[in-house]
């Protein structure tokens, strides 16, 4: 005899990966480091919870925690990161290294093309080591949260209040039928709305 609502809501923003670019020298020679980091996003609404017809429900309970399966796949790929970046820039510096030697040289013309066969060779090594990253970070919320509630028939009003640095009430009405399910879907903060 009862219906079911259930909140479903997009919380925060997950973190994203920035390239951060570093010197580093070896055999006094700088080379430019260039590492991805993940970059924490401050999210307006990183909670939400449920009233309905006046009475509260509680908190939103998140169920996926995307920001935090993020930070711990960075961390365990950190290392490989790491190396990776450092080779690429010790390749970088020998490439062009290679380059410059070979134009500064009173060297035939096949210095010149093993030089540039060298280069390209070490740039699609150096593509191939790293991987573009293309997920859309930006579309990522930070954590999904569900909440299920069964109510008698009939019109029911819920209100979902969405709290973090700033807080937001989003009032609906549902009108309950026996047997029935009722989402309200709540996609807050992606973009700094909701």
């Amino acid at each position: 005899d009862a219906g079911t609502i259930v909140v479903l809501a997009e919380l925060g923003k997950a973190p994203i990966r920035r390239e951060l670019t570093a010197g580093i020298f070896v055999d006094g020679v700088l080379h430019q480091l260039r590492v991805p980091v993940l970059q924490q996003r401050d999210g307006v609404f990183d909670q939400a919870s449920v009233t309905v017809d006046g009475e509260v429900q509680g908190v939103v309970p998140v169920l996926l925690d995307l920001g935090a399966q993020l930070q711990r796949r960075y961390e365990d790929e950190l290392p490989s990161l790491l190396a990776a970046a450092a080779t690429q820039a010790v390749d970088r510096g020998l490439v062009s290294e290679a380059v410059s030697d070979s134009a500064s040289s009173d060297g035939d013309a096949s210095d010149d093309v093993f030089a540039m066969l060298a280069a390209l060779a070490a740039e699609w090594a150096m593509a191939e080591l790293q991987q573009a990253d293309t997920r859309c970070w930006n579309l990522l919320p930070r954590s999904f949260g569900a909440m299920r509630r069964d109510l008698a028939p009939g019109r029911h009003e819920v209100t979902v209040e969405l709290s973090g640095s700033r807080t937001r009430a989003l009032p609906f009405s549902v009108d309950v039928v026996p047997g029935g399910t009722h989402v309200l879907y709540v996609p807050a903060d992606t973009f700094g709305g909701w």
